[in-house]
């Protein structure tokens, strides 16, 4: 009833305004999936739709392009700095896929402190 606590409730799904999304959805290369079979990461994955296949290509683009730029950054080249650059905008709060592109370059770089 309207009068019941809401208190004792789970939420259903992920709400990035109060908890870290990373805490349940993580990625390989540009697909998603459950952290540790996190029921309210697959929940949240699946009504949002973040496996359709134009998503997922869109992805999948964006993060060739992030893969290159990184091997850019890190190969003391010419162009390393500016690319560097460019990979910490692709992987900050308010970019376009930012947490794939955390992900996959956490995943790079291993705690070899490049970025």
């Amino acid at each position: 009833s309207p009068a019941d606590s809401l208190a004792g409730e789970r939420p259903v799904f992920i709400d990035p305004g109060s908890e870290d999304p990373a805490d349940h959805i993580g990625f390989h290369e540009h697909v998603p999936f459950a952290i540790d079979a996190s029921e309210r990461g697959e929940r949240t994955i699946e009504a949002l739709g973040l496996r359709r296949r134009a998503l997922s290509e869109d992805r999948r683009r964006h993060y060739e392009t992030l893969r290159l730029l990184y091997g850019v950054a890190i190969s003391g080249g010419p162009h390393a700095a500016r690319a560097r650059d460019v990979v910490d905008r692709m992987t900050a709060d308010d970019a376009e896929y930012a947490a794939m592109c955390r992900a996959a370059v956490a995943s790079w770089t291993q705690g070899d402190g490049l970025f």
